[in-house]
């Protein structure tokens, strides 16, 4: 009885080695499937599998400016305020060493320069943009197309720029974390200014303040806060447009 109980002790300890042998052999071949940690985003800790050690390598957003408020100045008249709408999109692939994508802008808004003169004018910008990841992931460098063009069969342009196109060379800074909001700002240099016998020189200037008020599974919506700036260096003096927009956005999610 004794040598009896002695070889079934015996057998149940094998098992329990074996046991624990093949439970340490399933989780180390977990542990090739999954990393200990990762951060979205948003700072939180997630576990990914190999297969997603990036996060999502794509991201887009899109946005409409239903409330565009405009100031026109010239030195010939003081501020005229004009009002409109507006679109805006935003496409990004993301790499391990670069991000590069493509963002477009479109604006219509009504202008009366003077009781004789009003009109539709409209404004379109299209953009490829890079960044350099190793060196700084918000650091985008444009390079892009912009344009403006007005309806009206009065010519104006030796007092106000009508109709421009140029191709346009910028710097942003975009994506930057603030809390769980994300501010973008970013210069460009208008460089058919260079050929323009009227125009000296034209910068533009823009920012955005997106607030998210909203999150589901894939997406993301928020209230948007921009301001986008055109300034013309003319040789009959300073002709600047100002516009605050106010709208919502939605972005996907990246995880």
């Amino acid at each position: 009885q004794k040598q009896y109980e002695l070889e079934e002790a015996s057998l149940k300890q094998k098992q329990l080695v074996k046991k624990e042998q093949e439970k340490e052999k399933i989780r180390k071949n977990e542990e090739k499937k999954y990393i200990v940690s990762a951060e979205n985003e948003d700072g939180e800790v997630v576990y990914l599998s190999h297969k997603e050690t990036r996060k999502t390598d794509h991201k887009w957003s899109g946005s409409l400016g239903l409330l565009n408020f405009g100031v026109f100045s010239l030195p010939e008249m003081p501020f005229e305020w004009n009002m409109g709408i507006s679109g805006s999109g935003l496409y990004e692939y993301i790499l391990d060493d670069i991000t590069f994508g493509a963002d477009l802008f479109a604006e219509a808004k009504y202008l009366q320069i003077n009781e004789n003169f009003p009109r539709l004018m409209s404004e379109f910008d299209i953009n490829i943009r890079i960044a350099i990841n190793k060196m700084s992931k918000n650091l985008f460098f444009k390079l892009g197309f912009s344009s403006l063009n007005s309806t009206s069969s009065e010519d104006l342009q030796s007092l106000v720029i009508e109709n421009f196109s140029t191709p346009v060379v910028g710097l942003e800074l975009g994506n930057i974390k603030i809390g769980k909001s994300q501010f973008t700002i970013g210069a460009d240099y208008y460089l058919g200014s260079l050929f323009d016998n009227n125009i000296k020189q034209a910068f533009g200037l823009n920012a955005n303040f997106a607030i998210p008020f909203a999150e589901m599974e894939e997406v993301r919506l928020n209230f948007n806060i921009g301001v986008k700036d055109k300034l013309f260096i003319k040789n009959s003096g300073i002709e600047n447009r100002a516009t605050l927009i106010l709208g919502f956005g939605v972005e996907n999610v990246n995880r």
